[in-house]
């Protein structure tokens, strides 16, 4: 992240406002935090955004370091760690702000950079004088925002109708249980903010996130123009806004951050991670990244498919083994074993009191047309993406084999799947945990 606003709530908080909404503008990324903060423990997402800062704005309003003789003042606490951390400390200067005495050593040093003086009058000034200032992680200055690193096929294809319509259907065969497990622990709480790092369809995700525990929804989506179609769609007055974005991308902590400043909110209450770290090149990272940006006692909720799970009876001719070990061999579809990786995933992520709900999807009670939706949602993305790995190494023989496999026993298979006396339990897994109080 670019920069880190700190600021006395009393006197500075318009200036602070203004200024972040001008950086934001020329594209740089902020944290400002517009919630003012309570006694007790002092916030680690403060000191955490601090850390990921390559620059400390300091607003010195009239009053602003008056109250950093107290040991537990806030202000003081966020000077204390820019200094102890070596970031690029710029301060600005309003024009009645009287340096007190008897200031702490490190507050002191705050004073010592060279600073910028703000003047009403002038505002497009101080904005050129703060972006002289800045400094990138290896000290050299920073003048641009950086680029991100966007993926080529997501940004121009975007999601295809056929896939659209299978995270429909997966979310159709999961929608019971998985309301059940958010109706346990939403339980009592309100105002919360979700954060969603892939969402794959919109108006499949925002069925799902109606809920009033819900006052603020954020997601990533892959491409500028879902984004757009989503916004228009669901938008409301920034309660629930999209941003391009993919946990993937090497920014990804940047499009975190840039959320978090848009909206002038300290972190998450609630993040799904519905079928997401499957497809991680670094699972465990991703997953401490978004923790990172989480408030204490936040919730994160993970789904997740361990196909080795799966079980289908009767499979005399083992054609739901073999599409199995298709999905394996597909380098397309995922980690075939993350379920199971969920749980060291999360240890690492330093989550609390984690939970695998000890609920399974099977057909078992399914009416037929239910039955046929799970089957679609578990299996219709295989034979399109088999079909895609013939066209990028047609002299693959596997490949074709597989493409020509599935041609000929897809439809069969879903009209078997879709019989009275056919069991098949999924190999989804339901896993939540606890951000430290």
């Amino acid at each position: 992240m670019d920069i880190f606003f700190s600021y006395r709530r009393d006197g500075g908080l318009e200036l602070t406002r203004s200024l972040k909404m001008a950086l934001n503008k020329k594209g740089f990324t902020t944290f400002f935090d517009n919630d003012s903060i309570g006694s007790g423990e002092f916030p680690t997402q403060i000191l955490n955004n601090i850390e990921r800062s390559d620059n400390f704005v300091l607003i010195l309003s009239p009053g602003a370091l008056d109250r950093c003789r107290n040991e537990g003042d806030w202000v003081r606490k966020e000077i204390e760690h820019a200094v102890e951390f070596e970031k690029n400390i710029i301060p600005v200067f309003s024009p009645e702000f009287q340096t007190p005495g008897d200031l702490p050593l490190n507050v002191k040093k705050a004073l010592d950079y060279q600073g910028v003086y703000y003047n009403p009058m002038q505002f497009n000034a101080a904005i050129n004088d703060i972006i002289k200032a800045l400094k990138d992680e290896n000290g050299k200055a920073l003048r641009v925002r950086k680029k991100r690193n966007v993926s080529n096929f997501f940004y121009a294809e975007g999601m295809s109708p056929e896939e659209r319509k299978r995270i429909s259907q997966d979310y159709e065969s999961v929608k019971k249980t998985e309301k059940a497990i958010w109706d346990k622990l939403l339980e009592g709480k309100e105002g919360l903010t979700l954060f969603a790092p892939a969402v794959y369809d919109a108006d499949t995700y925002m069925k799902k996130y109606d809920r009033p525990e819900f006052a603020r929804v954020y997601s990533l989506v892959n491409t500028e123009k879902e984004c757009e179609e989503a916004n228009e769609k669901y938008g409301n007055d920034g309660a629930n806004r999209f941003y391009v974005g993919n946990m993937e991308h090497s920014n990804f902590e940047d499009e975190m951050d840039q959320i978090m400043s848009d909206n002038e909110i300290r972190g998450f209450d609630f993040v799904d991670l519905t079928l997401i770290l499957r497809d991680s090149n670094n699972p465990s990272k991703k997953l401490k990244q978004v923790v990172d940006r989480m408030n204490p006692g936040g919730i994160v909720y993970v789904r997740e498919f361990d196909h080795d799970c799966a079980l289908a009876y009767p499979d005399e001719d083992g054609r739901f083994e073999h599409i199995l070990e298709l999905i394996n061999y597909d380098k397309y579809s995922g980690d075939f074993y993350a379920g199971r990786k969920v749980y060291a995933q999360m240890l690492d992520a330093y989550l609390e009191d984690i939970v695998l709900v000890d609920s399974s999807i099977s057909t078992v009670g399914l009416t037929r047309k239910e039955r046929g939706t799970l089957f679609e949602a578990l299996f219709s993305y295989v034979p399109r993406e088999y079909a895609a790995l013939v066209k990028e190494e047609p002299d693959n023989l596997s490949y074709r084999d597989a493409r020509d496999w599935l041609a000929e026993n897809y439809d069969s298979m879903k009209r078997e799947f879709m019989g009275d006396n056919f069991f098949y339990r999924a190999g989804y897994m339901f896993f939540y945990g606890f951000v430290a109080e």
